[in-house]
């Protein structure tokens, strides 16, 4: 490898570091991205966030949106583990999502 190919290759992961990846890689996982959203909000809403663990694979609720029925586990504020669900809509393109809680019947 020449030093031309190093220097080249060096600038190029500055690059990356510089600008946090390519946007490309945060299009190719639209999933991932709206679930971040979605922990982060219901984190938000708890008495214990460190608790916070997503039990299963989320559903859509409605196909070509950016809504999911998520279930979830976390502690109250007595320790006790807890799971809940409900519906979170993600809203990427301004970095948020709304979670609203399934009532019971």
């Amino acid at each position: 490898m020449t030093t031309v190919h190093k220097i080249a290759l060096t600038l190029f992961g500055a690059c990356i570091v510089a600008f946090g990846g390519f946007s490309v890689l945060n299009w190719a996982s639209p999933l991932q991205r709206d679930l971040r959203l979605c922990d982060a909000e219901i984190s938000s809403r708890l008495k214990s966030p460190s608790t916070y663990h997503r039990l299963e694979t989320p559903q859509y609720y409605m196909e070509g949106t950016h809504s999911y029925v998520l279930t979830y586990e976390a502690e109250n504020s007595f320790g006790a583990l807890v799971q809940s669900r409900g519906l979170c809509i993600a809203s990427p393109d301004l970095g948020s999502a709304r979670w609203m809680d399934q009532k019971a019947t």
